[in-house]
Parts: structure tokens; sequence; C-alpha cells
């Protein structure tokens, strides 16, 4: 939630209590679907299934930020 933090402190911009908990509910929800999704798909455990996540996740990042050229 650090970022919210810095919007709501530059902007003077501010999100109930309710709202962060939805906005993160929502964020969480979709994090766990995709892990369950990717754990069906590969027939892996849970963990494995998040190894495989976040090391794609940061293959894309480090692509798009050009700092691997493949």
């Amino acid at each position: 939630m650090t970022f919210k933090c810095g919007v709501m402190d530059l902007h003077n911009y501010y999100w109930s209590f309710d709202e962060v908990q939805d906005k993160q509910q929502k964020k969480m929800k979709g994090a766990f679907d995709k892990i369950i999704n990717l754990m069906n798909d590969k027939q892996v455990t849970m963990r494995e299934a998040c190894y495989i996540y976040s090391i794609k996740k940061l293959s894309t990042t480090t692509k798009l930020r050009g700092i691997i050229r493949k």
C-alpha cells in the first residue's frame, strides 16, 4: 500500500478505510486466482506455482525495462 500512501500525500487525496480494504481484497483474490490456475494447468504444488509465477513476472519486468535483451 506504499504507492497509495505516496499518492495520498502528494495530491492530498484520501481513500476511506473500506475503499482500501476493497481494493486490497480484489488484488489479493486476483493474485490467488492466478496461482491456482497456474497450479492446475501445470499440475504442480502451490509453492511451485508461486515460484513459476514470480520468476515469469521478474523475467517480463527485466525484459521490459531493458535489463535483459532476449
